[in-house]
């Protein structure tokens, strides 16, 4: 739906300018636009895997104790810098 039909799509804006887009039938999370430049999009939204590849880590300050980050790629405690 999200690809074809913006009209059952639900957004929340919180005060705090947290904001969340969901499927107006089921309630699933769908992509959002975040910086203007990045679209952040659900795993579980995916029918197939991705032809790209991970670019950075964000929120790691937060992560859980027992999730080993074992790359090279950036990692930053929370949002990553405005590129």
């Amino acid at each position: 739906m999200w690809a074809s039909d913006n009209q059952n799509l639900l957004s929340f804006t919180a005060p705090s300018g947290y904001y969340a887009v969901s499927c107006s039938f089921c309630g699933s999370p769908m992509p959002k636009t975040k910086w203007d430049k990045v679209y952040l999009v659900p795993a579980g939204t995916l029918d197939d895997q991705p032809d790209i590849k991970s670019a950075m880590h964000v929120f790691c300050e937060s992560k859980a104790s027992w999730d080993e980050i074992s790359d090279a790629l950036p990692r930053y405690p929370g949002n990553p810098p405005d590129a």
